[in-house]
């Protein structure tokens, strides 16, 4: 925020009517916030150059509050320090904002806004394009499933045209909109993902498209949750979901190399379990099924039944295997041997030995040639 190349922090803080922004030292801490006036009840924010001047703004979305003082987008403009000129500039909304994204949506150079919104029984996405000041001018809407709660604006084809990638907690999942390049876009299309909270966008298996992964519930049970990813072909359309299972309620969702090994990793903020989930990327190495293995009830000084989970090389080179290092209470077995041929697959049998009573955290090692990092499986167990 303040081009020192250090990564300052923005937070929206709904119940004060502000946001934060903590100047980053450079060494993982951060300055004492200095807080900046919103309209009430802001919910979400976007930082772009919304002004032309070279120097990031911020836009929050506001909500209207029990005074009726606002339904609103107001942009707060930069001064380049990383403070902010007050009070901010506001554009009137008709419907509740829910979340947004920015982004050059017709080819200029004013930066746009994607604003989902909700009310009752009616979702939509309603584009702000850019008047170069601060303010925005209502372009068209596009109806979306209820409770759109993240939207991600980004060149999903890589054509240049700016597209829009939505989470509906409550409608089939995902929707993607294309966009045609001149401000507006093509109707949706929608992908099923149980309950998407939240959604982000990278190039998950390298092969030079963008996929989408997703913050997601089972609707079967809300106490089960899972990062769900989306493989893109390319052109703006995706394969089917896979899930990852883990924790209870995911609210958020981030992409970025957690463990230095040049890959895009997923970290998931569980809002019910009051964790954060880290799911490396294994590459060229597909494990079915996804970690962790569970065990349940096994009585003390007794072994259990095996389970088995399936390590397939997805990759088009032979994956060369160094080790297998098993931590905690927990035995394996393994067909993988030294190497693994492309498109093929060995197994892992996994039993789990408790010696005292009580929750038991264990995991398995494998150092391969897929990455600089091990891939790990997460192993969990309870001794009765």
């Amino acid at each position: 925020m303040n081009r020192d190349g250090k990564i300052d922090l923005v937070v929206v803080n709904g119940a004060d009517d502000s946001v934060s922004v903590l100047l980053g030292n450079g060494d993982g801490t951060f300055q004492p916030a200095m807080n900046f006036a919103t309209p009430p009840d802001p919910v979400a924010l976007a930082l772009g150059d919304f002004n032309g001047d070279g120097k990031l703004d911020i836009a929050t979305a506001d909500v209207l509050n029990n005074s009726g003082s606002c339904v609103c987008i107001s942009v707060l403009l930069g001064n380049g320090d990383g403070t902010f000129q007050e009070p901010p500039i506001v554009t009137p909304l008709s419907v509740t904002p829910f979340a947004m994204s920015a982004g050059y949506f017709n080819a200029g150079k004013k930066l746009d806004l994607a604003v989902t919104q909700d009310f009752g029984s009616s979702s939509d996405v309603q584009i702000l394009l850019g008047n170069g000041n601060g303010t925005f001018t209502a372009g068209a809407s596009y109806p979306v499933g209820p409770s759109p709660g993240s939207i991600i604006a980004t060149d999903l084809r890589k054509d240049g045209k700016i597209d829009l990638v939505v989470a509906e907690l409550e409608g089939i999942g995902v929707a993607v909109f294309l966009g045609n390049g001149d401000g507006t876009f093509q109707s949706a299309v929608e992908y099923p993902v149980d309950f998407a909270q939240a959604v982000a966008v990278a190039d998950l298996n390298a092969d030079g498209s963008l996929d989408i992964a997703v913050a997601s519930d089972e609707k079967v049970s809300l106490s089960k949750g899972a990062a769900a990813v989306l493989l893109g072909n390319g052109d703006g359309t995706f394969q089917s979901a896979t899930y990852y299972p883990m924790g209870q309620f995911p609210r958020d969702i981030a992409i970025a190399d957690f463990n230095g090994d040049h890959q895009p990793d997923l970290a998931v903020v569980d809002q019910t379990g009051g964790k954060a989930y880290v799911l490396l990327n294994t590459g060229a190495v597909s494990l079915s099924p996804t970690t962790p293995v569970e065990f349940h009830g096994q009585k003390t000084g007794t072994k259990s039944k095996p389970q088995t989970v399936t390590l397939t090389n997805t990759g088009e080179a032979t994956l060369s295997i160094t080790s297998m290092v098993v931590k905690g209470e927990f035995g394996m077995a393994s067909t993988c041997g030294k190497s693994v041929a492309p498109g093929t697959n060995c197994t892992l049998s996994i039993d789990f030995s408790p010696r005292t009573k009580g929750g038991k955290l264990g995991s398995i090692s494998i150092h391969d040639s897929a990455s600089s990092k091990p891939q790990v499986i997460e192993l969990t167990g309870t001794g009765k």
